[in-house]
């Protein structure tokens, strides 16, 4: 079996997409590994009752659908990607859409 214990995470990269695997009460869940509110690594950041919340700003995101819990209709969704075990391997499913919205978050702009 998958090498990702319950309550275990680890951060990969997929052709330069940074991919947070995460097994929530035994089911692995992969997100981009990219708050698309602060445009901060999700990857430490707390899981439970199937969501993470960014560790930098503490908006939550559904695991499943990527939505946000605490400001859907003003803030995007996280990016989510289907997975399932094969053969003892964890296999996410990162269609071309899904990785262009990924790559379309854009950090706000600086602090003057």
């Amino acid at each position: 079996m998958h090498d990702l214990p319950v309550g275990g995470r680890m951060c990969v990269k997929h052709d330069g997409l940074a991919v947070l695997l995460l097994n929530d009460g035994g089911t692995v869940r992969a997100v981009a590994n990219l708050c698309p509110h602060a445009m901060l690594p999700l990857e430490k950041g707390p899981v439970a009752a199937g969501a993470i919340t960014c560790p930098h700003h503490g908006l939550s995101y559904d695991l499943a659908t990527g939505a946000n819990l605490d400001e859907p209709d003003t803030e995007p969704p996280a990016v989510v990607f289907e997975t399932r075990i094969e053969n003892g391997r964890v296999l996410a499913h990162i269609t071309a859409d899904r990785r262009a919205r990924a790559s379309r978050f854009v950090p706000p702009p600086p602090f003057r």
